[in-house]
């Protein structure tokens, strides 16, 4: 199995699928899809244009890469049969003159008690660190994908063309159907990393926590866009946006 990069045909979204399967699952659009021609829109997107149609949802068997949560159950090949091999006598076993005594240890029961409340001490400890973390994260998500939309000077449907990733929501995975220019590509990513800000309670003044440490990967209907972690020249100066 190898994992390669494809593009919706229909959405025009970023995939990864499987070289080895037929058909491949967009999870934006719910489009079904030749893998083939996914690989190739990738590697050429210039004059392809993605209708972005509503299809119905898909409930046949999963179409996912072989080995991630979801995928296909792939048939299993049979080995070749091997040739016999010839059995060869087994030494015979080695007995020692004089058995050796093992000193059976055992730990009193308080050590028992002491090791068990060490072992629930560390979950504990590790449950009071993520599940705040990650509860804190998901609502602040929540807040992004809500007001994102207003924000946007594109239009989309957040539940269906946006993911956004990362323990601190600061990676923001989208596809539109519409052609994007450099200059709307720039302000989604100033939009996104200001209404991330505000969801986390994050100064707006400072560059670093709200622009410098975010990535705005955007696919378009000819093209695709890049910005990842800008620094503040260079996100003022154009250099900071590449496309793919």
């Amino acid at each position: 199995m190898a994992i390669k990069e494809g593009r919706c045909p229909n959405c025009g979204s970023l995939l990864q699928l499987d070289t080895g399967m037929e058909k491949g699952h967009c999870l934006f659009c719910d489009a079904v899809f030749d893998n083939q021609r996914a690989f190739e829109i990738a590697k050429n997107p210039t004059g392809v244009e993605f209708p972005n149609e509503v299809q119905p949802k898909y409930e046949g068997p999963s179409l996912e890469p072989r080995g991630t949560a979801g995928a296909n159950i792939a048939a299993v090949p049979q080995k070749k049969k091997q040739p016999a091999k010839q059995v060869q006598p087994e030494p015979e076993p080695y007995v020692m003159s004089k058995p050796v005594a093992r000193k059976d240890i055992k730990l009193p029961f308080r050590t028992h008690l002491l090791i068990g409340a060490a072992l629930l001490a560390l979950v504990l400890v590790f449950a009071a660190i993520t599940i705040p973390l990650t509860t804190s994260r998901d609502t602040n998500r929540a807040s992004i994908l809500q007001a994102l939309p207003a924000a946007s000077p594109l239009n989309f449907e957040a539940d269906k063309s946006v993911a956004v990733r990362g323990m601190d929501n600061s990676y923001l995975l989208m596809a539109v159907g519409e052609t994007v220019t450099p200059a709307q590509a720039t302000d989604m990513f100033k939009a996104f990393c200001e209404t991330r800000a505000k969801a986390a309670g994050i100064d707006q003044n400072q560059y670093d926590q709200v622009y410098g440490n975010a990535t705005l990967r955007l696919a378009h209907s000819t093209g695709g866009y890049l910005i990842d972690k800008p620094t503040q020249a260079d996100l003022q100066s154009g250099a900071a946006l590449q496309t793919f």
